[in-house]
């Protein structure tokens, strides 16, 4: 009889290495200072997490970061772990509220609607707009508009006016009499002197 052959071993074959993808998350400072520039993560799955960085501004209010470089909330909080799945570009958010002030330089000339206000200043805006408030003038005078000059007899923006600022301002009513003074000139003694004319406006 013939020896009964041994069977050959199957090999068991090798599992496939799973691909690793590697995703950066950069960071675009937008008017203010990050920390870092990207930060990356690799991974054999769909995401990964990477620290977000810091972002600092002096005077501003720190929203987080967005993928969007005008938004006005952020999408993500900075110096934070955040998951993430394909690469992503992230803008700092931040803002700055800017007061403006109205003040009526005389109270017995005009009303006025409203006396501060204020308006945002996010990301690298440098102004924003304010609408300044209406005057109503009293009886006897006549609304010219608003000066940043307490002296200015003249209009530099007028009431309901649109108005673009950049820091904090304040601003003054003008007016203006609608009738003329009048002024009487009398000699107390007419005996000591005669005059040429005795009213004048």
């Amino acid at each position: 009889s013939y020896p009964t052959p041994t069977p050959t071993p199957t090999p068991t074959p090798t599992p496939p290495t799973p691909a690793t993808y590697t995703f950066v998350a950069q960071f675009v400072g937008n008017g203010a200072t990050a920390s870092t520039s990207s930060s990356n993560c690799a991974t054999t799955g769909t995401s990964c997490t990477v620290h977000t960085a810091s972002i600092s501004r002096a005077g501003y209010e720190i929203l987080g970061w967005s993928t969007d470089a005008n938004a006005t909330t952020g999408e993500y909080p900075a110096d934070a772990d955040i998951r993430i799945s394909g690469n992503l570009r992230l803008y700092a958010i931040t803002r700055k509220t800017i007061p403006a002030t109205f003040t009526l330089r005389d109270e017995d000339a005009a009303t006025q609607s409203g006396g501060s206000t204020s308006c945002t200043l996010y990301n690298t805006a440098s102004s924003c707009g304010i609408t300044a408030p209406a005057l109503t003038a009293k009886s006897g005078y006549t609304v010219i508009g608003w000066n940043t000059s307490q002296t200015s007899i003249a209009n530099t923006h007028a009431p309901g006016a649109t108005i673009s600022i950049s820091s904090n301002i304040t601003f003054y009513s003008v007016t203006h009499l609608t009738a003329p003074l009048t002024a009487n000139f009398v000699i107390s003694d007419p005996d000591a002197a005669t005059q040429s004319g005795g009213l004048t406006n």
